[in-house]
């Protein structure tokens, strides 16, 4: 039983399953939406959350891989332990680089979670239409050729901003579609700020790895920019997110009840404070990842639960 929970809480890890689950919320936010409006389908919705999933774990382990093979983790790890932060290097580090495990092993995981994607968006085609195919098929586009070469997306100027558009809008718009066969403007306009708060999550983890980015040439935003420029982005995409919402709000978009998600403003302006005042270095920096992290899922449990109320229309 050691030696099982020991395998259980390293590939835990290793597929960053912590970082998933709040991927996921999307998915969950357009499932109340569809509750509210439409009847509701526990077993597409299930199939299509497990399938989200599958591809973002598929994601994030092609991720540890190819950054693995490209060097670009591994001088991480040497910046980290020379900046004095070796127990980040071991709990937020690649798992290939700090030796927990194989790469390969790392690589065919990711290939069996792709294989159940893809045998889930089959049968989401058969049940609904082959719009579903197209969609997972953009989807899986995204999340392998993210990290794997020749493309190798996380490198370039969209490397902050696709994963964004795959968890935000692509997920959202397509939950909602399996579960309705249809398109909304709410769902479409809902899913704007929320793939703004994941591309932001993905902006403010970048920043601390800025001298390991552009040490191996990669020309992502925030490594063009310079951790200074950098920081100065995140108010503006916080304010984005929440003034789009209000807005929504005020032309009637959604519903009145989704205005709680202002009660995860303080987490907001929390992070702007701490981001600014290291100007990101990372000793001071590193702070604010685990706190945007915590204001994103706070802000999308608070867009659900304001949908909760219309769901007793059914």
């Amino acid at each position: 039983m050691t030696s099982f929970k020991k395998w259980v809480v390293t590939w835990w890890e290793v597929s960053r399953a912590t970082y998933a689950l709040p991927v996921l919320l999307p998915v969950a936010l357009s499932g109340v939406i569809v509750a509210s409006r439409v009847q509701f389908n526990p077993l597409l919705f299930s199939l299509t959350f497990i399938g989200v999933g599958m591809l973002a774990l598929g994601s994030y382990m092609t991720n540890d891989y190819f950054d693995y093979k490209s060097g670009v983790d591994a001088r991480k790890k040497e910046y980290l332990n020379y900046s004095g932060l070796s127990h980040i290097v071991y709990r937020r580090g690649n798992p290939i680089v700090t030796g927990r495990v194989k790469a390969n092993s790392v690589l065919y995981a990711s290939v069996v979670c792709f294989i159940l994607a893809l045998l889930i968006g089959i049968y989401l085609t058969i049940k609904v239409d082959s719009l579903i195919l197209m969609l997972g098929a953009v989807g899986f586009l995204i999340a392998y050729f993210y990290s794997a070469p020749p493309v190798d997306l996380s490198s370039h100027a969209l490397g902050e901003i696709l994963p964004g558009i795959a968890y935000g809008p692509l997920a959202m718009i397509g939950t909602y579609y399996v579960l309705s066969k249809t398109f909304t403007l709410e769902i479409v306009l809902i899913s704007i700020p929320v793939g703004i708060f994941v591309s932001l999550i993905r902006w403010v983890d970048a920043i601390p790895g800025y001298e390991a980015h552009k040490a191996v040439g990669e020309t992502k935003l925030t490594t063009i920019l310079g951790r200074r420029r950098a920081v100065g982005f995140i108010p503006l995409f916080l304010a984005v997110i929440y003034l789009g919402i209000l807005a929504e709000v005020v032309a009637g978009i959604l519903p009145l009840a989704t205005l709680l998600v202002f009660l995860s403003l303080p987490l907001a302006i929390k992070v702007v404070k701490i981001s600014r005042e290291s100007c990101g270095e990372t000793n001071r920096f590193m702070k604010a990842i685990p706190l945007i992290l915590k204001c994103y899922v706070l802000s999308l449990v608070l867009l659900i639960v304001g949908y909760i109320p219309y769901m007793s229309r059914l």
